[in-house]
């Protein structure tokens, strides 16, 4: 079973080591991250980094 606390972590760094498209797919299971409070927040918090470091570089 996977661990979804970790899951927004671990696919922000999937993102910043260039390892498949994580973003994409935590997009496409935003629904069901819903379902469970904390990893939905932290969904979001790894959403806004990437926006920062987007508009940053």
């Amino acid at each position: 079973m996977v661990d979804l606390r970790a899951l927004p972590e671990t696919m922000l760094i999937c993102h910043f080591n260039s390892i498949g498209e994580p973003i994409d797919k935590m997009k496409l299971h935003k629904l069901k991250l819903k379902k469970y409070p904390d990893t939905y927040a932290a969904y979001k918090e790894a959403l806004r980094v990437l926006r920062k470091v987007t508009y940053n570089s």
